[in-house]
């Protein structure tokens, strides 16, 4: 099969990256064809498809003027470009089928619409809870939180989660709210993947389909014995 990764950083930022690449190692060993559509990077590895990565952004640079900011935060909510270059990918690599992990603010949840408007099964993997909670981790004050956010997102602001600036929260909030208007992850996602029962459990008591949930535990890559 050809599969296309989806994953905004092509560098190993954190867990996600070393997970993710040596999942697609792991793919083609058994002969299948990977790529990566990710953001564009000089410490991620050069790949064929680099031409159709986004450009960089740093949503954390200092000294960004209102503008720039506004801009960022429409593409963080609904990147357009995102979408556009995601087409030229599919075009040019012919998946049949996408796999989805950490495309939050960088590539946006915009690109599931692309797949869905290509014919592209997609198949989105958690590793966070994100789509409940839109400060990721379902923790608030260091301690856990088990009040979702589904459909009441504006209790990052109540509650107080989000530890950084109320203009970065009201992003997360109002993208959350967004793409559950449109419908983006109940119309567009086609299998989620997560990595325990617990996590299955945390969606479907949130409404989620259960039966569009499959828990996938995550592999590691051991050293060889000596």
């Amino acid at each position: 099969m050809r599969v296309l990764y989806c994953n905004k950083y092509n560098f190993a930022f954190s867990g996600t990256e070393a997970y993710l690449f040596e999942l697609m190692e792991l793919m083609r060993t058994h002969e299948h064809e990977v790529a990566l559509f990710s953001m564009a990077d000089a410490r991620g590895q050069p790949t064929p498809f680099d031409e159709y990565f986004l450009p960089h952004i740093d949503f954390k640079a200092p000294d960004q003027g209102i503008v720039t900011r506004a801009k960022l935060a429409i593409h963080a909510i609904y990147s357009t470009e995102a979408r556009q270059q995601l087409r030229r990918m599919i075009s040019a690599f012919q998946p049949e089928i996408a796999h989805v992990r950490n495309i939050y603010h960088h590539l946006s949840p915009s690109i599931l619409w692309e797949l869905k408007a290509q014919g592209v099964p997609a198949v989105y993997h958690l590793n966070d809870f994100k789509l409940l909670c839109p400060v990721y981790n379902m923790v608030k004050h260091g301690q856990a939180c088990k009040k979702s956010c589904l459909g009441q997102f504006w209790h990052v602001f109540s509650e107080g989660c989000y530890a950084g600036p109320r203009s970065e929260a009201l992003v997360l909030v109002a993208e959350a709210y967004f793409h559950q208007w449109l419908g983006s992850y109940r119309k567009c996602v086609d299998r989620f993947l997560v990595p325990s029962r617990f996590a299955k459990q945390q969606l479907v008591e949130n409404g989620f389909d259960a039966r569009k949930i499959t828990v996938l535990p995550h592999f590691q890559k051991l050293p060889a014995q000596p």
